[in-house]
């Protein structure tokens, strides 16, 4: 079978949003069916506090991307800025093998760097700093030993202070929330790579940002989830292509 690859991310699936549920159904029934690899970079939950949280919609979800590996189409899991306590244990029960941020993806002559996108988000100096603590492993720990409750609420608090960070900074400065461009082509010089795909700033688009006798540098910025899903498909031989679908 011809390789055929599938990006997404930002779906952001909650049991309080039975669209986006039915959306990512509709995604693993019809869509990801014709890839032989599916990539999901990041923000699969709107919240995960932990493995032991499992319920019946979690559940849920595992079947639906378990299937997949059924099908025996490789399914890959990177974590987003809602889903960085994802274990390995979640990640068995979907058949999902989890991948760091970023990882290089070597395909038909091309080195792509694949992210979720907020590591390139650099001048928002507050959030980096509280994701440096909150990605310490031994800080991750330590959550984890929390009881249950503690973790939602802690989850329900960080997400209240990222929404009030937000709200507070001025028309003049919400640029700091979006990549940084000098930052993206960084890592992908660091990596030799010549496309990047990411998803987390819900700005979707592709981008020429480096255009040298040598070679074309392209951006492909995933959207997020709401009344259409979507992800990037490359097929063999075919330029990859953003679909959109409800």
């Amino acid at each position: 079978m011809t390789q055929t690859i599938i990006f997404t991310s930002d779906i952001h699936l909650s049991p309080h949003r039975p669209d986006l549920l039915a959306l990512f159904e509709k995604f693993i029934k019809e869509h990801a069916p014709n890839a032989t690899d599916v990539y999901l970079l990041g923000d699969l939950f709107e919240l995960w506090v932990g493995d032991d949280n499992l319920n019946k919609f979690t559940r849920h979800v595992a079947s639906l991307i378990k299937s997949l590996s059924e099908q025996n189409i490789n399914t890959y899991f990177m974590h987003g800025n809602r889903d960085f306590l994802l274990g390995q244990q979640y990640a068995d029960l979907c058949g999902m093998k989890i991948i760091p941020d970023p990882f290089v993806l070597e395909h038909e002559n091309s080195r792509v760097l694949l992210s979720h996108g907020d590591i390139f988000c650099t001048r928002d100096i507050e959030y980096q700093a509280l994701r440096k603590k909150l990605r310490n492993p031994n800080n991750m720990k330590h959550i984890l030993r929390l009881p249950l409750f503690m973790r939602k609420t802690l989850a329900w608090y960080l997400r209240g202070k990222s929404y009030r960070h937000m709200r507070k900074t001025p028309i003049e400065k919400m640029d700091d929330f979006d990549a940084d461009i000098s930052a993206i082509l960084k890592c992908m010089n660091q990596h030799r790579c010549n496309i990047a795909i990411h998803g987390h700033t819900h700005l979707p688009g592709i981008d020429v940002i480096a255009d040298t006798q040598q070679q074309r540098i392209r951006r492909f910025v995933l959207s997020d989830w709401g009344d259409k899903g979507n992800y990037i498909q490359w097929e063999h031989n075919r330029p990859l292509v953003h679909c959109y679908f409800k």
